[in-house]
């Protein structure tokens, strides 16, 4: 599970994407260099009643070895899932000069989006009782989109 951030580049205006915390199974992967060892469970249900969009209900919960846990139930109706290409370039929040290069096509179904207007037809809510990340979870976070990755082909690469 990766934590992603939007925030400005230092003496810039720029805003990057960074990678702000990976929670791992299993020790060994750490390429932003912030891993960090969680249980991680997710419950997931579909339900579908004759033609009607199918509504799916997912349970995450990380938990951190160290104490705390990330919490994100989300219900909501399907809507039409579709392919869609893209680059990313996230950086890491702790060193900073390094980034990976994601090229990827994927299948999403965006169940909502503040910028596209999309509401989600359903409820969520995202919780945190990790102390480091209190200053990200203050009250004042907002979701802006969420969206069902099923498939996908991803290249990654360094620059």
């Amino acid at each position: 599970m990766a934590l992603a951030s939007l925030a400005r580049q230092d003496g810039t205006k720029a805003v990057r994407l960074y990678v702000t915390r990976i929670y791992i199974t299993e020790g060994g992967y750490d390429p932003y260099g912030n891993a960090q060892e969680a249980e991680i469970r997710r419950n997931a249900t579909v339900e579908s009643v004759n033609s009607e969009a199918p509504r799916w209900t997912e349970a995450w919960t990380v938990a951190l070895s160290s104490g705390g846990e990330l919490r994100f139930p989300l219900r909501y109706r399907s809507g039409t899932p579709s392919w869609s290409a893209g680059e990313a370039t996230p950086y890491s929040n702790v060193k900073p000069d390094f980034h990976r290069i994601y090229r990827f096509d994927q299948r999403v179904d965006l169940a909502m989006s503040a910028s596209l207007g999309r509401e989600l037809d359903g409820e969520m809510a995202l919780s945190s009782t990790v102390a480091e990340l209190s200053g990200l979870f203050d009250g004042n976070e907002r979701i802006v989109a969420v969206m069902d990755i099923p498939m996908s082909v991803r290249e990654v690469s360094l620059p």
